[in-house]
């Protein structure tokens, strides 16, 4: 028993001195890391809104575009309307023109 328990003890105390070794290169490290930190500058910090977000800006540029194009629809039916009437009226007239001048010099 004696005997089991000296080779233990041999073992833990080669075991104690590399793991001294260990410790104090862990503490070398992290002295070296404090440091490194302490050198470091202050960062700069930007907070953005919606607007400089990419993706929200160009979904917000795309219904802008949508909008302007609902607004100018309407108006391009107005005018392809008013060309049919016109072209309408126009052929109306031409075909009507010996009873349009009948009726104008009777009610003259």
């Amino acid at each position: 028993m004696r005997q089991k328990y000296q080779e233990s003890l041999a073992a833990y105390e080669d075991g104690y001195d590399e793991a001294v070794a260990k410790i104090e290169d862990a503490r070398a490290k992290i002295e070296e890391g404090e440091k490194e930190l302490s050198s470091l500058s202050q960062p700069e910090w930007y907070i953005l809104d919606l607007s400089m977000n990419s993706g929200f800006s160009g979904y917000e540029q795309d219904t802008q575009r949508v909008g302007a194009i609902g607004n100018v629809f309407p108006l391009i039916f107005f005018l392809v309307a008013a060309l049919i009437s016109l072209t309408n009226m126009t052929r109306m007239v031409e075909d009507d023109r010996p009873a349009i001048l009948v009726w104008i010099s009777i009610l003259s």
